[in-house]
């Protein structure tokens, strides 16, 4: 998994520039858990980078990820423009844009991925948020953990 987040850090800074400070805490009850790395690559890289690309410069984005013997945590917290409710509602509609995304640039397909990667992992996405404070999105996918054998 360690090689994995590399590679996640090593993406997401060709995304964020030098503007935003991604600060990383992973804690797993394994270094080998069984999941879907594509999948998991797409919803991580595509929160992170929106995370960012919704920050003022300057600030940071928290990503936690943990697990237990059945389930893998990943949460994205910003401290940027947030949404409010009835954005939090649509944000999974292909082509949606919040309201106050303002001449920040995007597609508005981001976030239709990420639903259908996390529904593909047989997970659940929720999302906290508030105008100007912010947002949370928390992500739990089921993994399983691989039990090393020690033969006598």
């Amino acid at each position: 998994f360690l090689m994995f987040m590399e590679s996640i850090e090593e993406e997401v800074k060709s995304l964020k520039g030098e503007k935003i400070t991604v600060d990383y805490k992973v804690d797993l009850v394994s270094e080998t858990l069984i999941t879907d790395p594509k999948l998991l690559r797409l919803v991580l890289t595509n929160l992170i980078s929106n995370a960012c690309k919704y920050s003022p410069e300057g600030t940071k984005v928290d990503v936690s990820i943990y697990s237990d013997e059945a389930t893998m945590t990943l949460e994205v917290r910003d401290y940027g423009i947030g949404m409010d409710t009835e954005d939090v509602n649509q944000i999974f509609y292909r082509f949606f844009r919040g309201k106050n995304v303002g001449v920040i640039e995007g597609t508005g397909i981001g976030m239709s991925i990420v639903k259908r990667c996390i529904d593909a992992l047989g997970g659940k996405i929720d999302i906290e948020s508030e105008l100007g404070k912010g947002s949370l999105f928390r992500v739990c996918v089921p993994v399983l953990e691989v039990k090393h054998q020690s033969f006598a």
